[in-house]
């Protein structure tokens, strides 16, 4: 991970070569970035929790792709930090609920493995980054190079999610019943299995729960 960081640190020294930056435009590259990436995971719950998992995904990654072309082909420092700051609530946005998301449409005894599989993804991508780092830096407006490069497999996801359907435990919270059992029902079908007998339901304790996730974070006894 290391190496990764230090491919970031080669783009902003080529930044500061591109618009002969100061120390304190340097440091707002990275700063935005990361102040919008909390922004965009603490709005990304609530809208998540409203308008549905998959919906904000598909926007987030939207917003990502078209964000982080546009960076590589800013024409000055201050354009180049707009980009940038829509690109990091993007992120920041994706990454909650693509965990949520993840977890929902696997069954709870494969919900561990798929978390480790999507922080093993966010590992591969850092080798991906600082293998392109490698290729491209030492071109000219290699900076560029380098995040066209980084945004193309988040292009390939968003031409995926056009693919996906929405979380079916979402649409049951949600009280929408008749299409979590069309989702469920495409789901047994492309992995060929019967869909199980009965009809889904989601206990009011359970949704209580659901709901007070983060408050109770910070309370007694999980608090000790």
């Amino acid at each position: 991970m290391r190496a990764r960081y230090g491919s970031r640190l080669l783009l902003l020294k080529m930044l500061v070569c591109e618009w002969d930056l100061n120390v304190i435009e340097m440091a707002l590259i990275p700063a935005c970035v990361l102040f919008f990436y909390a922004i965009g995971s603490i709005l990304s719950g609530k809208l998540a929790d409203k308008f549905g998992r998959w919906p904000c995904l598909l926007v987030s990654y939207y917003v990502i792709c078209i964000s982080g072309t546009a960076s590589a082909l800013a024409s000055s420092y201050v354009m180049f930090i707009v980009y940038r700051s829509f690109t990091g609530f993007g992120i920041g946005a994706s990454y909650g609920v693509s965990i949520s998301y993840a977890q929902e449409m696997v069954p709870k005894e494969k919900r561990s493995l798929t978390g480790l599989m999507l922080n093993i993804m966010w590992i591969l991508g850092g080798l991906y980054e600082c293998v392109l780092a490698f290729w491209v830096m030492g071109l000219d407006n290699g900076w560029r190079y380098q995040i066209i490069g980084t945004v193309i497999p988040c292009f390939i996801t968003l031409i995926l999610l056009h693919f996906c359907d929405e979380s079916p435990r979402f649409l049951v919270i949600t009280g929408q019943d008749e299409k979590a059992q069309v989702v469920l029902a495409k789901m047994c079908a492309e992995n060929e299995v019967d869909i199980p007998k009965g009809k889904i339901v989601v206990s009011s304790q359970h949704c209580g729960e659901y709901a007070a996730v983060f408050k109770s974070l910070i309370q007694r006894p999980r608090l000790q």
